[in-house]
């Protein structure tokens, strides 16, 4: 997959990702002060595929999946700089958040919050899922 850094990339309608007048498939990385800050991964010039981020030190912070249609999907790993798991939100195909999880800096779980989906598929609605305005 080609990597490329972000600064070369551009963003004519804040939809899509062009590289040389062409959408983009890769991964664009984001530097600050020389070190990476933020992966994100296109795929025909939209967001789809694995976002990650670091902290100054070189720390990974954040992990998670884009789509294009959804924005963020399945879970997502946050972790504070010294590498503790701090939070996970987990969400379904749609974009729905539907768990999130807390930890303190000794790894214990503090919060844990699960919901509804806001967002019901077509399908969900025909196998008779209530809606959430229900």
């Amino acid at each position: 997959m080609r990597r490329v850094n972000e600064e070369s990339i551009e963003y004519p309608d804040m939809t899509y990702a062009f590289l040389d007048g062409e959408p983009f498939s890769g991964q664009a990385v984001e530097y600050e002060d020389g070190f990476p800050s933020e992966l994100t991964t296109y795929i025909d010039g939209k967001n789809d595929g694995p976002q990650l981020s670091w902290a100054e030190g070189g720390q990974l912070t954040a992990l998670g999946n884009l789509t294009p249609n959804h924005g963020s999907v399945g879970p997502w790993h946050y972790w504070d700089e010294e590498g503790n798991l701090v939070g996970e939100v987990i969400k379904d195909r749609l974009g729905n958040t539907r768990v999130i999880r807390n930890w303190d800096k000794g790894g214990n779980l503090i919060r844990e919050e699960k919901r509804a989906p806001v967002i019901v598929s077509r399908k969900a609605r025909e196998e008779g899922e209530n809606p959430p305005w229900r």
